[in-house]
């Protein structure tokens, strides 16, 4: 138990010192992703670009009569994914930005770990979420201004030019 405290504890703390975010998977089923926007030294929790990026999986019955409308899955191999997106939250400063369902109901089977990322365009954020393998891979990019996700994008991973994009009200 020490060892694996102590390894957690040399890994984020070398991920701090090369100014990257740092990323700590939450038990099965549950990714998260927090650190500063801007590059520091040291994270600061209590910055205005603190953020956190939270994805949680389940198995596909749990969420299976709220998703009855999905007609095409991203992640699946088959007819829909054995896991699928439960939720997504993501917070900056201090403040929540509202993710509408339709922004992630239709994602599902997240490799592991699974690859989350943030970068500032602009006055954009842009949240990666980059999942699944091979032919059902993909990367969906949710577009944040003003504490709203305004757009999101998913393209396949083995084909580019497969792509969906759907812009959520302002």
């Amino acid at each position: 138990m020490l060892i694996t405290v102590l390894t957690i504890c040399l890994a984020a703390g070398a991920l701090a010192r090369d100014k990257e975010p740092i990323r700590i998977t939450e038990g099965w089923g549950v990714t998260r992703l927090y650190g500063n926007v801007a590059p520091r030294e040291i994270y600061d929790a209590k910055a205005d670009d603190a953020f956190e990026f939270l994805v949680e999986e389940v198995p596909f019955q749990e969420v299976a009569t709220e998703r009855t409308s999905v007609k095409s899955w991203w992640g699946a191999d088959g007819q829909r994914p054995p896991l699928v997106v439960k939720r997504i939250t993501f917070r900056i400063g201090g403040q929540a930005v509202v993710f509408p369902p339709e922004a992630y109901a239709d994602l599902g089977d997240m490799i592991y770990p699974p690859r989350l990322s943030v970068q500032q365009r602009g006055p954009e954020l842009h949240l990666f979420l980059s999942a699944s393998d091979a032919h059902a891979g993909y990367t969906a990019t949710f577009v944040v201004r003003g504490r709203k996700v305004i757009q999101r994008i998913v393209e396949s991973g083995e084909s580019p030019e497969q792509r969906s994009v759907t812009k959520f009200s302002q």
